[in-house]
């Protein structure tokens, strides 16, 4: 009717509020308190270490047929709900501080670095022995000796059981030398040295030197060459990052053989350090696959 005007919505008017269209704002939501740099580049960084998921376009975008950006307090823009995020930063820092100050221990060796040699080891299983080396030539390649099978006029085979019925012989000339190189580098050697003389000659190598030893320096109980007498011996490597590379097996002065057999070796392990930086490459790994599907799925409701 001319002249007549609409009552206003009075409050509590269910009815009238669902028939007016919502209230739209021309404006985006005003600009937070400026931060300095620092803050916030701290956040950002706090905010991306939540591995919040990305928003969907429902939250990043107005709706068909609104103009305003709605208001949403989001910790990967405000920074506001920082509390977790700047909790597992500092976790994360912390974790990255324990493996660099362990990290050159990996990478430098110390002074007192040395292969320790005793008697004992004899530890199975043992590995394989043939003229290709040990394991087949897989674990150590074999340069110069000779592999046998039965008793030799200048070598016997070692007393006490030979595994695989092979044993190495070193010689009979201090010329014939018998050299044993890992593929991958041990930590820890150990075999049977079979009728012990004076005149044999052991050179382990690591990565920091060479060492040698001597049936008298490693305190056999017989030196005198007897065949029914045979000593398991182990060496150890007793630095952090030293391996063991090869071993050499040799005579001097000329004589008889150099006999060893049933050979173990343990693989190295790794450092402190080493372990730290594989879990953190783990859970950088896990966080990547964590966000792959939540991201397909945002991308699927674009």
């Amino acid at each position: 009717m001319p002249g007549h005007r609409k009552s206003p919505l009075r409050e509590g008017d269910a009815s009238s509020a669902h028939s007016l269209p919502p209230k739209r704002s021309d404006h985006k939501p005003p600009d937070r308190e400026p931060r300095h740099p620092l803050e916030a580049a701290r956040c950002g960084l706090a905010a991306a270490l939540t591995l919040r998921p990305p928003l969907f376009r429902s939250e990043t975008a107005p709706r068909r047929g609104e103009t305003a950006w709605p208001e949403r307090d989001n910790t990967a823009s405000s920074c506001d709900s920082r509390g977790r995020a700047e909790l597992r930063l500092e976790m994360i820092m912390k974790a990255w501080k324990i493996a660099l100050a362990a990290l050159p221990l990996t990478l430098a060796l110390p002074a007192h670095a040395q292969v320790a040699g005793s008697l004992g080891g004899g530890t199975e299983p043992f590995v394989s022995l043939s003229s290709a080396g040990l394991g087949g030539g897989a674990l150590a390649t074999l340069a110069g000796g000779t592999v046998y099978n039965a008793d030799q006029p200048f070598a016997d085979i070692p007393s006490g059981g030979v595994f695989g019925n092979a044993f190495l012989a070193a010689g009979p000339t201090s010329g014939n030398l018998a050299t044993l190189t890992f593929g991958a580098p041990v930590n820890y050697l150990s075999f049977l040295w079979g009728s012990p003389d004076t005149y044999n000659r052991l050179t382990v190598n690591s990565t920091a030197g060479s060492y040698n030893f001597t049936a008298s320096g490693l305190g056999f109980a017989v030196t005198n060459g007897n065949q029914s007498f045979s000593q398991y011996v182990q060496f150890a490597t007793s630095a952090p990052g030293e391996l063991i590379t090869s071993v050499v097996f040799g005579n001097s002065p000329t004589s008889d053989a150099f006999e060893v057999a049933n050979f173990s070796v343990k693989s190295a392990v790794p450092e402190p350090a080493t372990w730290a930086l594989m879990l953190l490459g783990f859970g950088a790994v896990g966080a990547a696959l964590r966000r792959r599907p939540v991201a397909a799925r945002a991308l699927q409701t674009a």
